[in-house]
């Protein structure tokens, strides 16, 4: 799994911050090919609550071929596209 974490950090202050939000990135175990990956991924808020945002599915990823940066833009792109 995959946990990508991004923290919102009021005027640099690294010690409290005010929110952060977290993506996870999971193989969903479905391939039955060792060279390609199906994926699950959550988009969610972790503060008070917890608050799932955003959610999908990537597959047939080429993971010997592509990065993990690619798998990130995917997952972003499926959920944000160009404009959204």
């Amino acid at each position: 799994m995959l946990r990508i974490r991004i923290d919102l950090l009021p005027f640099g202050l690294t010690s409290v911050p005010k929110d952060t939000w977290i993506m996870e990135i999971a193989n969903d175990g479905t391939s039955t090919d060792k060279s390609i990956g199906n994926y699950i991924f959550k988009i969610f808020i972790k503060n008070s609550n917890d608050r799932l945002l955003k959610g999908g599915e990537i597959k047939n990823f080429q993971r010997k071929r592509w990065s993990v940066w690619y798998l990130l833009y995917l997952c972003l792109h499926k959920v944000y596209g160009e404009n959204k």
